[in-house]
């Protein structure tokens, strides 16, 4: 018997892994890391291609969210 689950709870679980992976990886705290997850273009990228995604490991698109805040940040100062 194969489980098929829901576009929305794979990229809610995608979601989790990233932040869990932030949270750790960077010593930043869930809601601060949450923050950064809805401020980066993850979850645009998640929403147009899960598949892609998933590809990758949670570890990848933490450090690509942690990046893309940095070049943020660096492009404001």
């Amino acid at each position: 018997m194969s489980m098929h689950y829901s576009d929305e709870y794979i990229e809610l679980r995608l979601k989790q892994m990233v932040l869990e992976s932030i949270s750790l990886s960077y010593d930043i705290e869930s809601k601060d890391a949450l923050t950064l997850i809805e401020e980066s273009t993850f979850l645009e990228i998640l929403k147009e291609d899960p598949e892609f995604i998933g590809h990758y490991p949670p570890e990848y698109w933490a450090e690509y969210i942690i990046e893309e805040r940095n070049l943020v940040n660096n492009k404001l100062n």
